[in-house]
């Protein structure tokens, strides 16, 4: 039953709902069908109840703020077993920053829930007699149905901070993180403590759970056991608690989900037929999302109904927008793919802004995002498509989440753009982007000759013979530089080779050798393997070829790379000059080069037949995208063939609702058009398909883009009384550490690590200052005690005022954690760390730090009149 990846690690919520709990009013609740045969009417009751919960103010994100705190509850002093004592026992133990509970309980969220509606029409009936303990367990499973790992966590664990002894609270905790075997097993077990105070039924959730992952996983029998014993544990319960649906939608889910243990799918139509059941009983449930996981791969026509469902029946989960698009895409309805994935995006960023989070934090965001990319791309949107491509690259990168190298937004934003900008031949914007941190160097050799061979055919394509020359010549050096290294590894696996296998001269036997007689004396039981002959060794010289393209082989493929790059400058070159015969020889078989572009130059290189069949196989293999009947209707036009064009143009207007008129393969079609008799704008409006289920309005949802949120303000004081605020850094970058005093060993040496860097912080423009949870008198005594000067300022929170406003908190155990912030000149958050460990890499900080800041117009200024830290004199 391991959940899918992209469970998020950290996150944060604004600090005037950090206390906790209130109600959103605003539901999905109420909505019923009367049968399985009024399901499609359905979307027209949910209409009304998402517009409801999305409304006109920013949607569901704006109605979470204005709520009624909830009561803040303690744990008791003692719990039955005693062990509240004996934790507290054992407190002064704990590594600052790090969980009483256990390891299970330092990762994933340490800030408080929020009840925030939106989460699906779910009920999960628990044993608590905590006020609104059951409304955060309902949504918890609301957002565990919708893949939210994260939230579902921190509103399980809200629910367990709220009363510690809700077994069922820690069995979410567990479902929440069951593709992370060993922080489940941790929750599962706290869940086990306390399961003789729940419901049978609540034992039996947890009981199943607690088998399931703590059974073997050695072999595949062993895979294929476990799930077969969960699923039976899951529909025993379905079949004793007939009431409860939930029973039936984990059943479900774990049926589909048991593929991962080795255990497929018997019958697809047999699960199909218990989500019927479950839709006539619940017909918005957020179940909507298994039926089109079910059916995506399979036959995604059948999902069709629940993909009008999916988002508005839990609309603050965009992972419930997202998976429509899947279905849609499949089907290529491209612009109902657009929607869905924009809406997504959309949720996604309003959620961000508003808890601070690191886009990347955020379950599969980098995923929905280039692939919206790449379906505006399908339907023409070209600027709106560069627009979100070019804001993935803006996204922090972080070790853990978002690397270059990774599947995070980085990588795939970058990737994406690359597409974009190739695709569409958007030349001229190559370049305008190539001396930008949106196309810069890249350290990867691949990466690089990927980037490089982009500039240089947008160089090539626009006569930019400078430019060109100069990628020619980088391309050219690292090309020798990679032979030189080939030669002379060659060189030294060589002499290696020789060393320890040197010539041998075959030198005839004495004679004495020669006539010498037979043994006679050997036992009769020697065994034949030990007279027959060794087999003969491969002759020296072949062994020395071997040894040879042994150490070559690491270097061709690299050259090759260098090779094909090169051809291909020379190759859009000739394109350029209307030498198309020389261009098609270079291009044909470079993959690299869109195959549109291939067919398109065979074509006008004198092979008309071959590429126009080319043409014709890309317009069928990509139904409803632009660029192949784009390209193929040019082509056709240019070779004289009107008729055969205007069919292709007519066929390209029936998709034409939204893609750009100025794109360059959209506008070069404007003879075409004109003598069509169009208009100038000869786009169509798409009617909505009738299958839709209920659509807010994209902007209700959130921003298209994602941008930095706002950072806290904050008044401090230093270790001589002197006040601090943050207002001293307005117009100028400044990187923020919060540590946890002078008595925490990581925080020491996280200042130790930074302190020496602070100059070459301060030389890019930057500023350090660090903010500590002791009081003044303990932070004067920390900074005499240091023994040196100290190169950052410090200042004390012993309120934990910014600590609070920062999410440097955990609110379950009201403890302080680690945290580093980089905060642009216009007051931004534009990184930052938070967790139970402090951040350890300055040179990271600072080169991530320039990257992000390179994004902005605004260069730094002068540096506000903070001097360090230095020890204090009694």
């Amino acid at each position: 039953m391991s959940i899918p990846s992209g469970i998020d690690t950290a996150s944060g919520l604004d600090q005037e709902n950090l206390r906790l709990g209130g109600r959103e009013t605003a539901c999905l609740g109420g909505l019923a069908c009367e049968s399985s045969s009024q399901r499609l009417p359905v979307w027209r009751t949910l209409a009304s109840a998402t517009l409801a919960i999305v409304g006109t103010c920013g949607g569901f994100t704006a109605g979470v703020v204005a709520q009624e705190p909830a009561q803040e509850t303690e744990a008791p002093a003692e719990s039955d077993s005693g062990e509240t004592d004996a934790a507290a026992d054992s407190v002064d133990a704990i590594v600052a920053g790090h969980s009483v509970h256990g390891e299970a309980f330092n990762e994933g969220p340490r800030q408080a829930a929020v009840l925030m509606g939106g989460t699906g029409d779910v009920h999960f009936p628990v044993t608590s007699e905590v006020p609104d303990v059951q409304a955060f367990i309902d949504q918890g499973v609301g957002q565990l149905h919708g893949f939210w790992y994260l939230e579902a966590e921190r509103s399980f664990r809200h629910a367990a901070s709220l009363d510690p002894e809700c077994a069922i609270a820690y069995w979410g905790c567990a479902m929440s993180n069951a593709n992370n075997a060993e922080r489940a097993k941790g929750f599962i077990a706290e869940a086990e403590k306390h399961k003789e105070k729940c419901s049978e039924r609540e034992r039996r959730y947890i009981e199943a759970l607690a088998k399931y992952l703590n059974a073997s996983t050695e072999s595949r029998d062993d895979k294929r056991r476990r799930a077969e014993e969960y699923i039976a544990a899951l529909e025993n319960i379905a079949l004793d608690f007939p009431d409860d649906i939930e029973a039936q939608a984990f059943l479900i889910f774990s049926m589909w989900d048991a593929r991962r243990d080795e255990l497929g799918i018997t019958s697809h139509l047999a699960v199909d037929s218990l989500l019927a059941d479950l839709f006539e009983r619940a017909p918005n449930h957020p179940a909507h999302h298994y039926e089109i996981h079910l059916w995506d791969y399979k036959r995604p026509e059948k999902a069709v109904m629940s993909s009008g469902l999916c988002g508005p029946a839990a609309p603050a989960i965009a992972h419930m927008w997202h998976m429509p698009g899947h279905i849609y895409s499949r089907l290529h309805r491209y612009e109902d793919a657009v929607y869905q994935q924009e809406a997504s995006a959309r949720v996604d960023h309003a959620q961000q802004i508003r808890f601070a989070l690191l886009p990347d934090e955020i379950h599969n965001y980098a995923h929905n995002n280039e692939w919206l990319v790449r379906n505006l791309s399908f339907i023409g949107r070209v600027e709106d498509g560069l627009d979100l491509a070019c804001n993935l690259s803006e996204m922090p990168r972080h070790p853990k989440v978002n690397t270059i190298d990774g599947r995070g937004s980085t990588g795939m934003g970058r990737q994406r753009l690359y597409d974009l900008l190739a695709e569409h031949r958007l030349w001229e914007r190559t370049l305008e982007l190539a001396d930008t941190r949106y196309l810069e160097p890249q350290d990867d050799e691949r990466r690089e000759v990927e980037r490089l061979m982009l500039v240089g055919s947008a160089a090539a394509m626009t006569g930019e013979a400078e430019r060109l020359g100069g990628v020619r010549s980088d391309l050219e050096q690292r090309l020798e530089k990679v032979r030189g290294e080939r030669e002379a590894a060659i060189a030294s696996a060589l002499e290696t080779f020789d060393q320890q296998n040197p010539p041998v001269e075959q030198e005839p036997p004495a004679e004495s050798e020669a006539e010498a007689p037979m043994e006679s004396n050997k036992p009769a039981t020697e065994s034949i393997a030990e007279t027959e002959p060794a087999p003969a060794e491969e002759p020296r010289e072949q062994r020395r070829e071997k040894a040879e393209k042994e150490a070559a082989k690491p270097f061709d493929e690299r050259i090759k790379r260098f090779e094909r790059a090169l051809q291909a400058l020379e190759g859009f070159v000739a394109w350029r000059q209307a030498d198309f015969a020389k261009a098609h020889e270079l291009l044909h078989d470079l993959n690299d080069v869109h195959e549109s572009i291939r067919a398109e130059v065979q074509t006008l290189a004198g092979e008309t037949e071959e590429g126009l069949k080319k043409l014709a196989d890309q317009v069928e293999r990509r139904p409803g995208q632009v660029i192949p009947r784009a390209v193929r209707a040019w082509t056709l036009a240019e070779l004289g063939r009107a008729d055969e064009a205007r069919e292709v143009l007519e066929d390209l207007r029936g998709t034409s609702s939204c893609f750009d008129l100025d794109a360059p393969l959209i506008a070069r079609l404007q003879p075409l058009v004109a003598a069509a008799g169009w208009p100038e704008d000869w786009r169509l409006e798409k009617a909505p398909a009738e299958d839709l289920g209920p659509r807010p309005d994209l902007a209700s949802l959130g921003p298209f883009r994602w941008t930095p949120p706002a950072a806290p303000h904050w008044t401090l004081t230093d270790a001589t009384g002197a006040e601090v605020c943050s207002a001293q850094w307005q117009g100028r970058p400044v990187v923020v550490i919060f540590y946890l005093g002078a008595g925490c060993l990581h925080c020491v040496e996280q200042l130790k690590a930074f302190a020496p860097e602070r100059d070459k912080f301060l030389e890019n423009g930057f500023d350090l200052i660090a903010i500590s949870c002791e009081d003044e008198e303990s932070l004067a005594r920390s900074i005499k005690d240091y023994g040196e000067s100290m190169p950052i300022p410090l200042v004390a929170d012993p309120e934990l005022t910014a600590f609070r406003a920062f999410r440097c908190f955990d609110d379950f155990e009201k403890t302080p954690l680690h945290g580093t912030f980089v905060i642009d000149g216009a007051g931004r958050i534009r990184w930052r760390d938070i967790g139970p460990e402090p951040f350890m890499d300055p040179k990271f900080v600072l080169d991530e730090a320039l990257r992000l800041i390179s994004f902005d117009a605004s260069a730094p200024t002068a540096s506000p009149d903070i001097t360090p830290s230095t020890p204090t004199t009694e």
